[in-house]
């Protein structure tokens, strides 16, 4: 049994991803209503609420509530960089990216994004240390801030590659145009 199957077993999560799906909708449709970006306001809300449902909800038995120094102290920081290219922190990794890459189209700064994704890592640590029943690291942080860093590059080359190719359509459009047709 895969750990995605695993995963979408727990009823939490599952009650996480709808509301998840209809606040992305909701946020959808509020955004058109506004003349706004609604696949950035769709896709920022749908990312974070994902983000939620599988950092929130308890996976296993409840563990004793501990506060971030003692989470944090006993990952020494040397293991970063080998829990970073582990299945959990790639799997961090890519939950992430969405984020970065909605929230970047949505606000446009890079700095801001990842600034942003961060402190939301932050949160999520302290809040699993706090209910108990998920691990909470340093890794954890970083893997998310390395994701949401890549979401903002993805981003930013999927616009230069959309405006080069309107560049070229334009162009092509204009070399292309005859007079009159007799």
């Amino acid at each position: 049994m895969t750990l995605l199957r695993i995963v979408l077993r727990q009823e939490a999560i599952q009650a996480l991803l709808l509301l998840a799906l209809v606040a992305s909708v909701a946020a959808g449709l509020l955004a058109r209503r506004a003349g706004r970006d609604v696949v950035a306001w769709t896709g920022t809300v749908a990312a974070v609420g994902v983000v939620v449902a599988l950092t929130q909800a308890p996976v296993g038995p409840p563990a004793p509530v501990r506060s971030l120094d003692v989470c944090w102290s006993t990952t020494p920081l040397t293991s970063i960089g080998r829990d970073l290219v582990s299945t959990q922190g790639l799997a961090n990794v890519l939950l992430f990216v969405p984020l970065g890459v909605f929230v970047h189209r949505l606000v446009g700064s890079a700095w801001w994004v990842v600034a942003g994704g961060a402190a939301l890592s932050v949160l999520i640590e302290l809040a699993q240390a706090l209910q108990g029943g998920h691990d909470c690291t340093p890794t954890d942080v970083v893997a998310n801030t390395v994701g949401t860093a890549c979401g903002v590059v993805v981003h930013l080359v999927v616009v230069r590659v959309v405006l080069r190719l309107r560049r070229e359509e334009t162009a092509d459009g204009l070399h292309n145009v005859s007079g009159p047709s007799r």
